[in-house]
């Protein structure tokens, strides 16, 4: 819903493996697709001008970082060029050294003393297989969200997985 308040005639896609959460954003945001997966793996081959994400970071009790480092794997293959990354996480997780194996710019763009929004920009070309998108790692889905942002087209994917979105210019 934060791409449908940016742009209100966003296309949006959501994925999730969860068929009930699925039906809730269906219900929640006018105009979704929803699509159903565990993973990256449905939006693989896609190009991406925004990824937003909140992304878990516990099993249970236990600190994990998988989906994490997959999701900047992963999104990072998914990017368009000028494509960027906006990911909400706790202050205190380390973030910016992950960011930094993959993105030449990083910087805080947000930090409410609990929480920052990390923003991530030019992928090192070097770090991204050719069409590698990392799939694995995901417990739960994502959503995919199109959108218009500052004029251009603009995809998102999130998920309970993912806690956010993904967004692009192209299908």
């Amino acid at each position: 819903s934060a791409v449908r308040a940016i742009a209100p005639t966003a296309e949006i896609d959501v994925l999730d493996n969860d068929m009930l959460a699925l039906e809730a954003v269906r219900e929640n945001v006018a105009g979704v697709r929803p699509i159903v997966g565990f993973d990256l793996g449905p939006v693989v081959g896609r190009r991406y001008d925004l990824i937003v994400s909140n992304p878990p970071i516990h099993v249970g009790f236990k600190e994990e970082f998988t989906v994490l480092t997959h999701l900047i794997d992963g999104g990072a293959a998914l990017l368009s060029a000028g494509g960027e990354m906006l990911l909400v996480v706790q202050k205190r997780v380390a973030v910016e050294p992950m960011l930094a194996r993959v993105f030449q710019s990083v910087t805080v763009a947000a930090d409410d003393g609990r929480f920052r929004v990390w923003q991530a920009t030019d992928v090192k070309k070097a770090d991204v297989k050719k069409g590698g998108v990392k799939t694995g790692g995901f417990k739960k889905g994502g959503a995919v969200q199109d959108a218009t942002r500052k004029g251009r087209s603009v995809r998102g994917v999130g998920s309970k997985a993912t806690r956010g979105s993904l967004a692009s210019k192209n299908s």
